[in-house]
């Protein structure tokens, strides 16, 4: 798939805004992902980080933009961006649930946990994917 237009189009400006939304929402799932490895500890780290700098963003918003702008800014891309990291977050729980279950007595079936973060892990990366897509392309009509 290629972008084609005349020089000066700004199909490089695109790319570029395109690929710098998917990085940083990436990094911010993989954060979010990590939480594996500190029995989701870094999870609610980054989930309470993330919301925090969202909402000042929100809010040094309101001082130029009314309020459904803001929302028309943020709701299009949202409604997959959001879903993409929550399901990033919860994955990062992963080792909770399986101590939790070990201590229940329950019987583990490892195959079924592996299958579970696979799946999870490549819905967040799809949604997240999804997001920036509209984002770049989407939102920008949304404004308008």
């Amino acid at each position: 798939m290629g972008i084609v237009g005349p020089n000066g189009s700004g199909k490089t400006t695109t790319l570029q805004m395109i690929t710098g939304i998917v990085k940083n929402n990436l990094l911010a799932a993989i954060n979010l992902i990590s939480g594996l490895f500190t029995f989701g500890l870094f999870s609610i780290l980054s989930l309470g980080f993330n919301g925090i700098v969202i909402g000042n963003a929100v809010m040094s918003s309101t001082h130029f933009l009314t309020w459904h702008e803001i929302l028309f800014r943020i709701i299009p891309h949202g409604l997959f961006e959001i879903p993409g990291i929550i399901i990033a977050a919860t994955i990062g729980f992963f080792p909770m649930k399986l101590i939790i279950d070990l201590l229940k007595g329950k019987r583990i079936k490892f195959k079924y946990y592996f299958i579970q973060l696979f799946i999870l892990s490549c819905l967040s990366v799809i949604l997240i994917l999804i997001a920036a897509f509209i984002e770049s392309y989407i939102t920008d009509y949304f404004v308008r």
